[in-house]
């Protein structure tokens, strides 16, 4: 999944933006930093590719330019991450989400933040305005964007939800525009979908997951649930409470 219709991001406007990538291959997927340790990615990422090749990339802004900001890090994956897989590639892709161990932990500094999990009962109403970011294609089908793309999707109802992807109500949440346009796309998978609360602090809502193409008319992003996964995020980090 890659951002399609949204613009440039400014530098350090999503400080716990994580792009996990390839030697060879570059960039292939997104991911959050929870903690100076932790990185929450999407399960499905590691289906095709060894997890041990990959690498996270954080203070990242442009991938081919290196401005100093960037922080590199090997990781291992925690967590259940064999039975995510294999619900990942199931028809729903209802726990389609990992946990990544920063080998060394993450300097903290205006460049590099984590996001904020959310509480576990959290359930935004329709037409909330979160945000998506990512590398990935600004066009349907292209490479990743080399400059860190974000876009305003608004959340859509569960039934509505249900109606138009492959669905799993209990651990997926969606987002986007009836009309299309604007949406998450290849190469932006494990991102996230993060949202303003009221006192002005951004929080984790989605893992980018999956969709029918990108920015299609009446075809949303599906993302996984994070509230519905806090308490399993909290226990494999073994902290008792969010960031």
């Amino acid at each position: 999944h890659r951002i399609v219709g949204g613009e440039d991001a400014p530098p350090g406007a999503w400080p716990w933006m994580v792009s996990l990538q390839h030697p060879e291959l570059g960039h292939g997927c997104g991911g959050t930093l929870i903690s100076e340790d932790w990185v929450v990615t999407a399960a499905h990422c590691f289906n095709d590719i060894d997890w041990r090749t990959l690498y996270a990339v954080v203070g990242e802004h442009t991938l081919s330019d290196q401005d100093g900001n960037e922080q590199v890090g090997t990781t291992q994956p925690i967590g259940n991450l064999q039975e995510n897989l294999q619900a990942a590639s199931g028809s729903t892709w209802g726990k389609d989400i990992a946990l990544l161990r920063l080998a060394a932990p993450a300097t903290i500094n205006r460049r590099v933040a984590p996001l904020c999990l959310p509480d576990s009962d959290l359930s935004l109403p329709e037409g909330t305005i979160c945000v998506v970011a990512g590398w990935g294609n600004t066009v349907e089908p292209t490479g990743p964007s080399d400059v860190l793309q974000e876009a305003e999707v608004p959340i859509v109802g569960t039934a509505r939800c249900d109606e138009l992807l492959p669905f799993d109500i209990t651990t997926q949440v969606c987002a986007g525009r009836d009309e299309g346009g604007i949406d998450a796309c290849q190469g932006d998978s494990g991102g996230p979908l993060m949202c303003e609360a009221a006192d002005g602090h951004w929080f984790l809502y989605g893992v980018t997951s999956f969709g029918r193409g990108c920015a299609r008319p009446m075809s949303p992003g599906a993302y996984v649930n994070v509230p519905t996964m806090t308490q399993w995020i909290l226990q494999n980090i073994g902290d008792s409470s969010a960031t």
